[in-house]
């Protein structure tokens, strides 16, 4: 009998041979692929100084904790704005496939989304990021990156989304008619991890339409799915995760050596609210060990002092709003911004939660983690801060539930009672990886290149071939 210590290397199938032939097919049977980051995944440029908010850590970038680099890296709260007006100039420039660190003069790289380029780039998906060690001899770039900036709403940044496919379906057109290829719609496959998969998810269901005025969701068209066939959900919270109020309320640590980002800098972001677990799950209790009901109940937050209304963080807010000289003004500008974005995530949060099955011309593909520990409960201790008693089977970020979009069809039932699903998934991959290592894993790899490269397709409707529009706007 074998030892039971003594594990079995992995096998690794040799991808670049077994997908050969169909990465050097001609490309017209091909679509370009668009990889869609998450949270953290494009770097961010102070576009009048060109510093970075987001991508390096170093004497270019501003640092979070500072009162010049505060107000750089947050969203500005002006008095009376909407979020959509709440802008700065702040501009995404990429997608950020590996991340510059540097201390004491060393500079190093963290890998970020260079795997997921890898992971293309066997399957002869061809892009930017290939330029300076791949010879394209004719070919057109295959693979396009969609950087935006994940501070802002995540509707805001469907509607980028949406611009930014406009102008490359006419850069593929381009392509195509320089080499004398038949006409054809232009339909993209998109790869999208963690909440790059909510971004998609929004513009897929509803173009870039706007959640109504009482936050009800727009109605449901597809719109954008109209121009899209195959969209892969790499670890995406599509019920949230716990992890966001973490953040909102005690800050985030990227690491050792790292700077720290105060909670009331990234209490600024609409898109963390976005990402709130569903309150009626139980994914909070309070310090009476009772679930809190609704997490984005902005009496909640006031009551409890959370995040920007911390008085801990009022030396935050001097950084941040320095043009108000006195304590309570400050707090009232903190209070009107959080109010906006609980308000803006019920809307968003709604019109994600609505159970409906995608046309058939368009695949929902999920790839989840199931084999780390990951947080499924907090408690509110008396002292204010969170602490995990409960844990679950997820990717350490992201549990598996929420991944698969599993509610509970009555708040009242006991967890993981009467669980139904928001999207119907066309396939769903299981992998035992972390957050960030899902998209490693060379049976991600696998089962990636296979399905963008052999995997049938179905036939797109009359209405979905050619997207006008007023169909996506």
């Amino acid at each position: 009998m074998a030892n039971s210590g003594c594990a079995l290397p992995r096998r690794v199938p040799p991808l670049g041979a077994i997908y050969a032939d169909a990465a050097q097919r001609a490309h017209l049977d091909r679509n370009p692929v668009v990889v869609l980051p998450g949270l953290l995944g494009s770097r961010l440029v102070h576009a009048p100084t060109g510093r970075t908010v987001w991508g390096e850590f170093g004497s270019r970038a501003f640092d979070p904790r500072s009162a010049e680099g505060a107000p750089r890296v947050a969203i500005p709260m002006v008095a009376g704005a909407t979020l959509a007006d709440r802008t700065d100039a702040v501009e995404a420039v990429a997608t950020l496939d590996r991340l510059r660190v540097s201390f004491f003069g060393v500079a190093s790289h963290v890998s970020a989304y260079a795997q997921i380029l890898d992971a293309l780039g066997i399957g002869g998906y061809l892009g930017a990021a290939f330029r300076d060690h791949v010879d394209y001899g004719d070919d057109h770039y295959t693979c396009f990156q969609f950087p935006y900036d994940w501070r802002r709403d995540l509707v805001e940044s469907a509607r980028a989304f949406d611009a930014f496919l406009d102008r490359t379906e006419t850069e593929v057109q381009e392509q195509r008619r320089e080499r004398q290829e038949p006409e054809r719609p232009v339909r993209f496959d998109v790869v999208a991890h963690s909440m790059g998969g909510l971004v998609l998810r929004w513009y897929l269901r509803y173009g870039v339409a706007e959640p109504g005025p009482d936050g009800e969701p727009p109605p449901l068209t597809w719109a954008g799915a109209r121009r899209i066939d195959t969209a892969v959900l790499v670890g995406t919270p599509n019920m949230g995760s716990i992890q966001a109020l973490r953040e909102l309320l005690q800050g985030y640590d990227p690491g050792a050596l790292l700077w720290n980002y105060p909670a009331a800098v990234v209490g600024t972001f609409p898109s963390l609210y976005q990402l709130l677990p569903r309150g009626a799950g139980g994914a909070l209790l309070d310090s009476m060990g009772q679930p809190v009901p609704d997490l984005l109940d902005p009496k909640l937050w006031i009551r409890e002092r959370w995040g920007l209304l911390d008085p801990r963080f009022d030396g935050q807010l001097r950084h941040l709003l320095p043009h108000l000289s006195a304590l309570g003004d400050r707090r009232s500008a903190a209070e009107e911004h959080l109010r906006l974005c609980l308000a803006r995530a019920r809307g968003v949060q709604a019109g994600l939660d609505c159970p409906a099955p995608p046309p058939p011309h368009t695949r929902l593909v999920l790839v989840a983690g199931d084999g780390e520990r990951t947080v499924e409960t907090m408690v509110q201790t008396t002292n204010g801060r969170l602490s995990a008693v409960e844990h679950g089977f997820g990717d350490g970020t992201v549990l598996r539930t929420s991944a698969l979009g599993e509610r509970s069809s009555d708040p009242s039932a006991p967890r993981r009672a009467g669980v139904s699903q928001v999207e119907s998934w066309h396939q769903v991959l299981f992998l035992p990886a972390n957050h960030l290592g899902l998209t490693a894993d060379p049976t991600f790899t696998d089962n990636l290149l296979y399905l963008l490269l052999l995997a049938p397709r179905a036939e797109p409707s009359p209405s979905s071939a050619t997207p006008s529009a007023s169909s996506t706007r």
